[in-house]
């Protein structure tokens, strides 16, 4: 696939999950899997658009470390918390603008 292709396919994802019909964990594979298959692109942009994927890793990784050894119950209500929403919206916010930066 060439990058154009990845660049639109990667927002169409993000809109997707915006509209509530991806969840965060495939959300996040799908952007690895498209990173993977634009590592060749403009080695800042990549960058850039990694450290807010890593955000949205990180939060997940937590969230699914939490729930496993009991100090939260439920994944999903973790990742809704207010908090949580402001810190993904602000990577998609982020990731939406490096996306419009490539034409996409």
């Amino acid at each position: 696939m060439d990058e154009i292709t990845e660049y639109s396919r990667i927002r169409n994802q993000i809109e997707l999950f915006e509209a509530g019909k991806l969840n965060l964990q495939f959300l996040i594979s799908t952007l690895k899997g498209a990173l993977a298959a634009i590592e060749g692109a403009n080695p800042e942009w990549v960058k850039a658009f990694r450290a807010e994927w890593w955000d949205l890793e990180q939060l997940n990784a937590y969230a699914l470390d939490q729930k496993e050894i009991g100090v939260i119950t439920d994944y999903q209500a973790f990742i809704e918390q207010p908090a949580n929403q402001a810190n993904i919206l602000e990577a998609l916010n982020s990731m939406k603008e490096l996306l419009s930066t490539q034409g996409a």
